[in-house]
């Protein structure tokens, strides 16, 4: 009897683990298309509640709920299948620790829903919508290490995952990929808060779609990347921003697959901060669009075009297009109308210095602030007005500043200056605001003389700041009109 002891002890132990796998891989299946309890014992099959480990499936062909309105007894289930073709199941989260260590899939072609309302906790490894139409909305908290929104591989749909106002969403790294034209569709911030590690827009072949609106925030780890894929042609991938705060580590990197329209757009009351923009305009197909008139930071990677191809960069009236860091940019930017500002300085005014190398055209006007410099590096093509209210505005060309444009340098308690640089510049108008005597036109070129021309037979011009204080005289022409000099 002793020597068989340690046989039987081996032999217990085979079958207790055995019996352990077996637990592990256990499936549930909701036993029928009618309303139940997650909780309750009698709506699965076989009748027990999901256990650790357990592989849940409801895919019953019918509509219903299922409500989960206390935790699990369970420290976590192995993965969820929600939904399946005509499945068309409704998932109420109110209460916490629905967890799930694999992957909640949702799936089929019809809209499932999953509510994790105010109350609810749900975590997942992994939340992958590869439904054409299933919806989740988040009003309590949710925890994912991937996000696959719209993941479907092959049929547009109104799939979204929705974070609502008081809702938390961790997504950890997020992919969205198809979903129908427009932006009712895709990851839709709704006045709730995303925390993520990098977000790309359009990683399968169609439409796809970020929206940020009714206050909502996000904040952002790595990069924001649109069109990751290669899109069937003409196909739009935007990300749309109408109010809200988004903060964004990385680059935000536009065109990166080949054929889409891709579309950046924060517009309105919106601010957005990157470390930079991108574009890769693909040669062959590839178009990239960014309108700007919500409040824009960007940091040390600046604003560049990458490739040749098409784009367009198109600045808002209102917006503003500020500075985190010492930044450049070679885009070439239209101001269509109105007035757009570029700020060297960070939201909290901290100056930093701009230098762009692309042309400004448009039929609208820019305003410089910020303490820090603006360094315009080639000729500028916009028929505005140019105001100077803080800081230095800089020439690096010729026509920085395009010729007969009307300039007002100071604003109220600011000091501007316009340096030419070694450059000369023709106005049709020139005035101070603010304090005029503390308004500058300077020249830092120690080599090269600067002219200032005036010309404007219609309207005279009065500019009360200082001319000169440089080591490079700047001389004065007017060619029609009168300019007065009161400083």
């Amino acid at each position: 009897m002793t020597r068989r002891r340690p046989v039987q002890a081996f032999l217990l132990g085979i079958l207790f683990g055995c019996l352990s796998l077996t637990k592990s891989d256990a499936q549930s299946i909701w036993a029928s298309g009618t309303a139940g309890n997650w909780n309750t014992a009698s709506s699965w099959n076989p009748a027990a509640v999901p256990g650790v480990g357990a592989n849940a499936f409801i895919t019953n062909a019918a509509t219903f709920t299922v409500t989960y309105d206390s935790p699990m007894s369970a420290a976590s289930i192995g993965s969820l299948t929600f939904g399946a073709g005509s499945s068309t199941p409704t998932l109420n989260i109110s209460a916490s620790d629905f967890n799930v260590t694999g992957t909640t899939t949702l799936s089929g072609s019809t809209a499932g829903i999953i509510n994790v309302n105010a109350g609810g906790v749900m975590n997942n490894g992994t939340l992958t919508e590869s439904s054409q139409s299933g919806i989740v909305n988040v009003n309590g908290v949710m925890t994912n290490t991937t996000t696959k929104v719209a993941d479907n591989s092959s049929n547009d749909g109104a799939a979204a995952l929705k974070v609502n106002t008081g809702g938390v969403a961790s997504l950890g790294t997020v992919t969205i990929g198809r979903n129908n034209q427009g932006t009712g569709a895709g990851l839709l911030v709704a006045g709730g808060t995303v925390y993520a590690n990098s977000i790309a827009i359009g990683s399968r072949n169609s439409y796809a779609t970020m929206v940020v609106n009714s206050s909502g925030i996000v904040t952002n780890a790595g990069s924001l990347q649109l069109g990751t894929a290669t899109g069937t042609s003409g196909r739009e991938v935007r990300f749309h921003q109408t109010s809200g705060t988004v903060v964004c580590g990385g680059t935000v990197d536009l065109n990166v697959g080949s054929s889409y329209l891709t579309w950046f757009n924060v517009l309105g009351g919106s601010k957005f901060t990157a470390d930079g923009i991108r574009i890769f305009p693909n040669a062959v197909s590839g178009t990239a669009r960014l309108t700007n008139s919500g409040t824009l930071y960007l940091g040390a990677s600046g604003f560049n075009v990458l490739n040749s191809g098409t784009y367009t960069v198109a600045l808002l009236d209102q917006g503003i297009l500020g500075a985190t860091a010492d930044w450049s940019g070679n885009v070439n930017m239209s101001v269509p109308s109105g007035t757009f500002t570029f700020k060297a300085a960070d939201a909290n005014n901290n100056p930093n210095d701009i230098t762009l190398s692309g042309v400004i055209s448009g039929g609208g006007g820019i305003a410089k602030t910020g303490n820090g410099s603006l360094t315009l590096n080639n000729a500028s093509a916009y028929t505005g007005s140019t105001t100077i209210s803080a800081g230095t505005l800089k020439l690096g060309h010729a026509a920085a500043i395009p010729n007969g444009t009307s300039l007002t340098i100071g604003g109220s308690g600011t000091s501007g200056t316009l340096d030419l640089a070694g450059f000369n510049v023709q106005l049709a108008s020139l005035a101070t605001a603010g304090l005029a005597a503390s308004q500058l036109i300077t020249n830092s070129s120690a080599a090269n003389a600067s002219t200032l021309i005036f010309s404007n037979s219609t309207v005279n011009s009065s500019f009360g700041g200082v001319l000169g204080g440089a080591s490079e005289p700047i001389g004065l022409t007017v060619l029609g009109g009168t300019l007065t000099l009161s400083g």
